[in-house]
């Protein structure tokens, strides 16, 4: 009887225990659910703000462990911006050993049921981000986020979603992040395999992406969608980038195979394709070398090769040719990062189809100072068109606002003797001088035209001076 007895206090304190423990995570879980329908309206209103978009937090759906679960949440569409976020839920968690490790609160984030519709806007891109300006400074806290199941994102332009694997972490305070995630188009073969880590506050990051077979053309279509433009070809690369201080560094290669451009135009001309052969493009710390590498269309080829060193120079080469004729041109890019030079030398003959006389050849130098303003320009130090009986050569700048003028304007006889209208009205004894202006902003230019001519058979001698602009139609 006594060994009986002996087991009757500890039961009955175990059921105490059990009932007061129980009694505790209902009287917690309510008080956390009336926690959150207090704080539900502010929160949502303070996650709003940054996205541009309004946000519904799911319901409270219980405790779990070190945590508590919500229901589905939404990031929903607004006038101006179509594109919306839905989850099936998440679960909210302290990792207490994370958390003293770090001597910070490190919260678990999973997230069930990702999916999202991005809609593209008039503006070309998909989210229109809110106002962050007057933030509050945020906590020192450490998000980590994983999903539980691959995400689901929709563009408008495509049938199938982005397959998104995903998990990583935010130090809210540092402004600081991480993450590691595969990206596939569903129904396609191809992937694409992310690591990286960096900062929002400043241009900070390094990521390492492992393409395999990935088709060119989704990824066309988002970058630009142009329905009349199919892009065929894959994607290989293994490429690592670091952006640290204005300044990018790189070590591996990517590789294109079987590209092909094509229009899908009703003119036959215009459908001809663009082909190459491999292209191949090599990074090894601070130099990108691009191996030679030919595109076709017809007739035409272009052959390129050369090497970029990252933040410091340019030294590329470009040739078009031009298979039965001597129409030729030839570029080259070097000089400074911020600065490069460009240098053109080329020739064409449009005797075939104009009855000028040929060949009229092209030469120049251009300058970009992208380093010296925010605004692109090209500096033309000079450009000049030599045929027979032509003379023009250019100077001047191009950018917002067109600054072109002339330093040589003169047409000789030879150069239309060839076009029997022209030979009547200027003759062959004198030719015309000129000069030709070209000013204003660039989407309403003005142009000035002064031409003249000591001999002519109808007139004895003549000038013209002529300007046009749109604002004087």
């Amino acid at each position: 009887m006594r060994n009986k007895r002996s087991w009757i206090g500890p039961c009955l304190g175990g059921v105490l225990l059990i009932g007061v423990g129980a009694w505790g995570l209902r009287a917690a879980d309510t008080e956390l659910r009336n926690a959150l329908d207090r704080v539900r309206p502010e929160l949502e209103m303070s996650l709003s703000r940054p996205l541009g978009h309004p946000v519904s937090i799911g319901p409270y759906e219980g405790l779990r462990p070190w945590g508590v679960s919500l229901g589905p949440s939404k990031i929903l569409p607004t006038a101006s911006d179509r594109s919306s976020v839905s989850l099936d839920g998440v679960t909210v968690s302290l990792d207490p050993l994370a958390s003293l490790r770090q001597w910070q609160p490190v919260v678990q984030l999973k997230l069930r049921g990702l999916r999202a519709d991005l809609q593209r806007n008039a503006d070309g891109s998909f989210w229109k981000p809110g106002r962050t300006d007057g933030s509050p400074s945020l906590p020192k806290v450490e998000l980590r986020y994983a999903l539980e199941k691959p995400a689901q994102i929709k563009f408008d332009s495509f049938d199938q979603p982005l397959v998104v694997e995903s998990r990583g972490s935010v130090q809210l305070a540092e402004a600081s992040f991480s993450t590691t995630s595969a990206l596939r188009w569903r129904g396609q073969a191809g992937r694409i395999r992310l690591e990286g880590s960096g900062r929002w506050d400043r241009p900070t990051f390094s990521v390492r992406t492992r393409i395999e077979r990935l088709k060119l053309q989704p990824l066309i279509a988002l970058a630009r969608p142009d329905p009349g433009l199919n892009v065929d070809g894959q994607v290989n690369a293994d490429l690592r980038l670091r952006w640290v201080s204005d300044q990018l560094n790189c070590r591996g290669g990517l590789q294109l195979q079987g590209l092909q451009v094509q229009s899908l135009a009703p003119d036959a001309a215009a459908a001809i394709p663009i082909r190459s052969g491999d292209i191949r493009l090599g990074c090894r710390d601070e130099q990108l070398r691009l191996q030679p590498t030919v595109l076709r269309r017809d007739d035409m080829t272009l052959t390129a090769a050369g090497k970029v060193d990252l933040n410091r120079s340019f030294d590329l080469k470009l040739a078009v040719r031009r298979r039965g004729s001597d129409d030729a041109l030839d570029l080259s890019i070097d000089g400074p990062w911020d600065d490069p030079r460009w240098r053109l030398a080329g020739q064409f003959n449009p005797a075939k189809t104009t009855g000028v006389p040929g060949p009229i050849r092209l030469r120049g130098e251009l300058q970009t100072p992208w380093g010296a303003s925010d605004q692109a320009q090209v500096q033309v130090r000079n450009l000049e068109l030599q045929g027979p009986g032509l003379q023009l050569a250019l100077t001047g700048e191009l950018g917002q606002t067109l600054a072109i003028e002339s330093r040589e304007l003169q047409v000789a006889p030879q150069f239309w003797q060839a076009l029997p209208i022209l030979s009547t009205t200027l003759g062959r004894a004198a030719p015309l001088l000129g000069r030709l202006d070209l000013s204003g902003p660039i989407d309403s230019p003005a142009l000035r035209l002064d031409l003249s001519q000591s001999q002519n058979p109808l007139v004895d001698r003549w000038s013209l001076q002529a300007g046009w602009s749109q604002q004087d139609s």
